[in-house]
């Protein structure tokens, strides 16, 4: 079974679930492209979580991160944290899949930064912010020394 098949069928039991067709598109996108993806986006009318109405939106297209980032500082101050966190990991995840590696990481960390502790989405996050760690500190491994200094004569 192709990997988006999974959220496919998990939409018909929870049919307004943004975070469903998010990881659809995310599957998609890896193996059909963006622009794929964006067409076959899973439809979701009804979720009313902050941020994730936006979110659909930035998937779609329709809609930049910062107005996701807009969204989540909206509502009650005690929502707040939970929005800015799932904001920031859907925007890092969307980073991800349009190869802006360097954007991604930076959402991926604050995301986790924010994540709670025992959360699943928040255990997402640490993960995906521990593997952007591990492959910086691959390419310093990896970059030659800088030459000694010259000898004085």
């Amino acid at each position: 079974m192709q990997l988006s098949k999974q959220f496919e069928v998990h939409q018909t039991v929870n049919p307004q679930d943004v975070e469903n067709a998010a990881w659809h598109f995310l599957c998609a996108a890896r193996v059909d492209g963006i622009e794929k993806a964006r067409a076959g986006l899973i439809p979701v009318k009804a979720d009313t979580r902050v941020p994730m109405r936006q979110v659909q939106q930035l998937f779609a297209g329709k809609l930049t991160p910062s107005d996701v980032l807009q969204a989540a500082e909206e509502g009650p101050e005690g929502n707040r944290p939970g929005q800015r966190f799932y904001a920031y990991l859907y925007i890092g995840l969307y980073h991800e899949a349009t190869g802006q590696a360097d954007l991604a990481e930076a959402a991926i960390q604050q995301a986790a930064a924010l994540a709670s502790t025992g959360g699943y989405m928040g255990d997402v996050a640490r993960v995906h912010a521990a593997v952007y760690t591990v492959k910086a500190e691959a390419r310093a491994a990896e970059r030659p020394a800088a030459p000694a200094p010259p000898l004085p004569k």
